[in-house]
């Protein structure tokens, strides 16, 4: 399948260009260039006056412009307003939870349906928690975007926060749910126990309760003190199928990175690799995104990000939640 640059589309009616049933290509434009990041083939689900939703199965096949491809693992329902700053996935498992792009508006010309991300992802759960997510990349992206979409881009965190608090449509307290979608559900890819192997510091505070949920999700076949090599207790071939968790407080964050770097060399590409730091006390994550947004030092979200950058491994994106701050590697 062939790329090309996107050109500028016209107004619309998506009422009329879309209808239930139809087959469409989306496609996905990074916040900077006009190349499209991947598109996929889907099936619109509902239209309505106030916008469209798309039904993309487990399996589906997204193109990458370089001509590689993968499929996505989980069912997905992806709802866009006409006119809003914002994408909201509903993701059946590994627990409900929602996966929320910061966007320019959605924009249709024919059977294909183009959004362009703006950096930034909020991720909403049952329980009521979220993370932001990748606030890191936000700040490094700052002098490169449009001044007003910068703004536009806090002002729609914050309003998405506030739905989610609210539990908003789509946005609902499912109680029978939360065991699986609650702030950890980032970590956790497959739904079945397996196996995983655990890398622990001194955990205590108030993410404690955090990261045991996440090694009991593990169930680590290995569990293994942060003060060890870090070599040591990483063994090569087949990587463990849950991943690897490496935790601890922020003030180990030192000892901490070297694990992280020797099992992105020996499973990167291969299995998930989690480094999380547990807060002693909890943090509402909408204010360490206005903190770090505004330069603050102090943000945990910048320090993890600044540590993993200087160390050679910089994260595809750093969740801030309530309870901890965690980089993962896919």
């Amino acid at each position: 399948m062939c790329f090309g640059k996107v050109g500028r589309i016209g107004k619309y009616n998506a009422q009329a260009a879309l209808r239930p049933g139809q087959q469409v290509t989306v496609r996905k434009l990074p916040w900077r260039g006009d190349t499209p990041k991947w598109e996929c083939r889907a099936q619109v689900r509902e239209v309505t006056a106030e916008g469209f939703s798309i039904s993309v199965p487990a399996g589906t096949t997204f193109r990458m412009a370089d001509g590689s491809s993968w499929s996505g693992r989980d069912d997905s329902l992806d709802r866009y307003r006409h006119g809003a700053w914002r994408q909201v996935m509903e993701l059946p498992t590994p627990g409900l939870h929602w996966y929320v792009n910061v966007i320019r508006p959605v924009e249709v010309s024919g059977d294909v349906v183009t959004w362009r991300d703006l950096v930034v992802d909020v991720e909403a759960y049952p329980d009521g928690a979220y993370h932001i997510a990748v606030i890191s990349e936000l700040v490094h992206a700052r002098a490169a975007l449009p001044a007003a979409d910068f703004e536009h881009v806090r002002r729609e965190v914050v309003a998405i926060v506030d739905d989610i608090r609210a539990a908003r449509p789509p946005f609902r307290r499912a109680a029978a749910e939360s065991r699986y979608g609650s702030e950890e559900s980032r970590f956790w890819l497959i739904p079945g126990a397996g196996d995983g192997l655990a890398v622990i510091g001194d955990v205590g505070g108030a993410g404690r309760s955090s990261v045991e949920r996440m090694v009991a999700r593990l169930n680590p076949a290995s569990l293994h003190d942060a003060s060890a090599n870090p070599l040591m207790v990483l063994p090569e071939g087949q990587p463990p199928r849950d991943g690897v968790l490496i935790a601890g407080a922020p003030q180990e964050l030192d000892r901490l990175v070297p694990h992280a770097r020797a099992a992105l060399g020996i499973y990167g590409g291969r299995t998930l690799v989690t480094l999380a730091l547990a807060r002693e006390q909890e943090v509402d994550p909408l204010a360490e995104f206005h903190a770090a947004l505004d330069g603050s030092e102090a943000a945990l979200t910048m320090q993890l990000d600044a540590a993993l950058r200087q160390s050679g491994i910089p994260a595809r994106g750093v969740a801030t939640a309530r309870r901890f701050v965690a980089a993962s590697w896919f």
